[in-house]
């Protein structure tokens, strides 16, 4: 009887994800992370204008003041995806919490904002979303260990 329960392994405990498809995700969510920080880069440039600057004084500032870190952070977030020493569950559930805060802000804001939504936007929450599932993905499983 011990035997069975050593080879049916809980829950909790069993790897869902091969690792090479396991790889994958993260190296899929690396370059979603990656397009995202280019966008935000094109936004924070003025290269994409997202603020209409004929209803906001100083539309060029207000994009690169929140464009710029938001750049930043896709990028650090892209380069943690890919480093296999960095692929611990904890990363993925605050990064896919901090992706749910940055949708829903989006479009809570939106109201507020002269033109509401414009493509730009709209291409960026699409990869936001993409991104968001590939860290839900890799947060629910647990990646494999050496012993």
């Amino acid at each position: 009887m011990s035997q069975i329960s050593h080879l049916t392994p809980s829950f909790a405990h069993r790897h869902r994800l091969e690792a090479p498809n396991r790889r994958r995700i993260r190296f899929a969510a690396a370059g979603l992370a990656g397009i995202t920080s280019l966008l935000y880069v094109l936004i924070a440039t003025s290269v994409v204008s997202v603020i209409d600057a004929g209803a906001v004084e100083n539309a060029r500032h207000d994009q690169m003041a929140f464009a710029t870190p938001a750049a930043i952070a896709y990028a650090i977030g892209a380069v943690l995806l890919l480093l296999p020493l960095m692929d611990r569950r904890i990363l993925w559930v605050a990064g896919a919490l901090l992706q749910m805060g940055v949708i829903i802000m989006y479009f809570s804001v939106a109201a507020d904002r002269e033109p509401s939504f414009e493509p730009w936007g709209i291409a960026i929450e699409v990869v936001q979303v993409l991104l968001l599932a590939a860290l839900v993905a890799l947060a629910v499983d647990e990646p494999e260990r050496a012993r």
